[in-house]
């Protein structure tokens, strides 16, 4: 009969412990973000003994409604009464039932604290993670957001120009570049030249365009054009641009997006624009690239 109790009890017990793990789980995927094969296996078997433990709890409640219609000696009502309890409040009243009316032992208080004191235990467990869960969680958010809205502006050599960027992207000195800025984790590069047209042959937008994929193409391997030339017309400018694929022998295949930028408070000056992605990322950032081009403006 022990054993028999025991089979009642321990369901419970290890039902609560397997709970009051969840939010260290949650807190090692979401949080720590663990990935291994050990722990991979690990969460499985979590999730098969859970399902079990569920399993052998739905038994012992037909057994035991089964019982307490069958074989109990009681009014109508108080069936009902303690068919709902089993039913709501399954984990906690089954050991209590079966100890109560299938073994009849007496001074029932000590005995129940036997699996109450584990499972307030555990209980206690489950929400001290999970509120250490939410609490980090919530700081993630936070910083999630202040990312998200932070922006950077960097200018033109000549200070004419201001682009705006999202939190990642950092400006350095590269050779003749009028403004080089790259995003390393998110594996963009932004390049921008200058001009004042009515010092060079090149006069359009067009005309730009052209000789910079004339130049992009040298050295470039399955050089191919992926989307037509647009004009985008805005409010203080007018932006072209273009769209190529290709790759060199040291690269992966990359996205180059050719634009030229003209301002209609200033005619007679432009920027030429090679924005370049792994073509990987490239549907992850391609709104991002116009962002940025979007975001040109006169100081």
């Amino acid at each position: 009969m022990k054993k028999n109790k025991a089979l009642f009890m321990l369901p419970s017990i290890f039902i609560f412990l397997l709970i009051a793990a969840f939010p260290i789980f949650k807190i090692l995927t979401d949080i720590k973000k663990v990935e291994n094969f050990y722990f991979s296996v690990g969460v499985i078997v979590y999730l098969l003994i859970f399902i079990l433990l569920l399993i052998v709890l739905f038994i012992e409640e037909i057994y035991l409604i089964n019982y307490l219609i069958t074989k109990l000696e009681m009014n109508i009502f108080k069936k009902m009464l303690w068919i709902v309890l089993l039913l709501g409040l399954n984990i906690l009243i089954i050991p209590y039932f079966y100890m109560k009316y299938m073994t009849k032992e007496d001074k029932l208080l000590p005995k129940c604290l036997i699996y109450l004191i584990p499972m307030v235990l555990f209980s206690f467990i489950f929400f001290f993670g999970l509120n250490s869960y939410n609490e980090d969680i919530s700081k993630i958010k936070a910083e999630r957001k202040r990312i998200e809205e932070e922006r950077n502006t960097y200018k033109t050599k000549d200070g004419v120009v201001s682009f705006t960027f999202r939190h990642g992207y950092k400006d350095s000195v590269v050779g003749e570049y009028d403004l080089y800025v790259q995003n390393k984790s998110k594996k963009v590069i932004l390049s921008a030249f200058t001009y004042e047209t009515k010092r060079y042959e090149q006069k359009t937008p067009d005309d730009y365009i052209n000789k910079g994929v004339s130049d992009l193409s040298q050295g470039k391997e399955k050089f191919e054009k992926t989307k037509d030339k647009e004009a985008i017309e805005k409010e203080d400018k007018l932006i072209t641009t273009v769209e190529y694929t290709g790759k060199t022998k040291d690269s992966s295949l990359c996205v180059y997006k050719v634009s030229v930028i003209s301002f209609k408070n200033k005619p007679d000056y432009l920027v030429y624009v090679t924005e370049v992605v792994t073509e990987k990322n490239y549907k992850l950032y391609k709104s991002e690239l116009m962002e940025i081009l979007e975001s040109a403006k006169i100081n």
